[in-house]
C-alpha cells in the first residue's frame, strides 16, 4: 500500500481542462499532485520532488511524454509512469519500455482508478 500522505502525483499535460480534471480525480482519493503544463522546466521539478506516479502526455511541445519519462527513470527508479496519448501505436520508441502503462486519449477515469486501486493508491 502507497503512504498517501508522501505520495506525490505528477501530472504533465498541456491541456488545462485535463490537467484539473485529473487533479480533481485525484484528490478524491486524497492523493496530492502536481501540474506541469510547460515541460520547459521539468528536469529542476524532477529533482527537487519524489513521485510515485507520473501522468505524463505524449504529445507536448519541446518535449515528448518519453523524453520526461526518460528523465524520471534516472531519479526515480520506482515511480509508476503512465504515458497518455492519442498517437499510439503510432508511437515508433524504444523508449515505451520506460513507461508502465499506457492510457490512450480519450479515456475514462474508470481506466485510470483501475490503474490506481492495481497500484494501492486507494
Amino acid at each position: 500500500m502507497i503512504n498517501k500522505s508522501s505520495s506525490q502525483i505528477l501530472i504533465v499535460e498541456d491541456e488545462p481542462s485535463i490537467c484539473f480534471l485529473l487533479k480533481d480525480f485525484l484528490s478524491l482519493y486524497e492523493l496530492h499532485s502536481i501540474i506541469v503544463q510547460n515541460p520547459s522546466n521539468i528536469d529542476k521539478i524532477i529533482e527537487q520532488n519524489q513521485f510515485s506516479l507520473a501522468l505524463l502526455d505524449y504529445g507536448l511541445p519541446n518535449l515528448n511524454g518519453l523524453d520526461i519519462a526518460e528523465i524520471i527513470r534516472k531519479k526515480e527508479k520506482d515511480c509508476y509512469i503512465v504515458l497518455m496519448t492519442g498517437w499510439f501505436p503510432q508511437i515508433d520508441d524504444i523508449r515505451t519500455q520506460l513507461v508502465d502503462n499506457i492510457l490512450h486519449k480519450p479515456f475514462q477515469l474508470e481506466e485510470l482508478r483501475r490503474i490506481l486501486d492495481e497500484q494501492g493508491f486507494t
